[in-house]
């Protein structure tokens, strides 16, 4: 049975049951299971419909080389450069929305926050992609990527 065929769920239930996994199985997903994950993902909505992003699943080797080269350099205090700015500061509720979600996560993995150590180890398993067996880098051609969204086409004024 394909996922296309499989029983839906409602939207309330989609969010309800969302959640953010840090485990993986090592087992990977076949890549008939793959394309058809991102078939189905070609329907999410978009501006215009235009669906403007571009998957890379990489896995295998090149991942764990990836892998070990983003652990080495985390495990030496190198600075991320990432491709999209990520500079903002939380202040107010969304602060003490960002620091409970941290002790929470922190805490289920027994680190506390005294902990400096265990504190970078658990951050460095983001550089691990949490030992995923795949990851998935999501490109976007200008002006969809980091630059500030221009008025679409398909946007009217009343």
């Amino acid at each position: 049975m394909s996922m296309l065929e499989r029983p839906s769920m409602s939207v309330d239930e989609a969010i309800r049951q969302r959640r953010s996994v840090r485990g993986f199985l090592s087992r990977e997903v076949p890549n008939a299971v793959l394309r058809e994950v991102f078939a189905l993902a070609q329907w999410s909505p978009s501006n215009c419909n235009v669906q403007p992003w571009v998957p890379h699943v990489v896995s295998g080797d090149r991942l764990r080389q990836l892998r070990d080269a983003l652990v080495a350099a985390g495990m030496r205090d190198e600075p991320i450069k990432p491709d999209w700015p990520a500079d903002g500061k939380f202040t107010g509720i969304y602060r003490e929305r960002q620091v409970g979600a941290a002790q929470a996560l922190y805490g289920a993995m027994g680190v506390v926050r005294s902990d400096a150590v265990g504190r970078k180890l658990a951050y460095i398993r983001n550089h691990a992609f949490f030992d995923a067996p795949h990851v998935v880098f999501i490109f976007m051609p200008e002006p969809f990527d980091t630059c500030e969204p221009p008025i679409s086409a398909c946007t009217r004024k009343p």
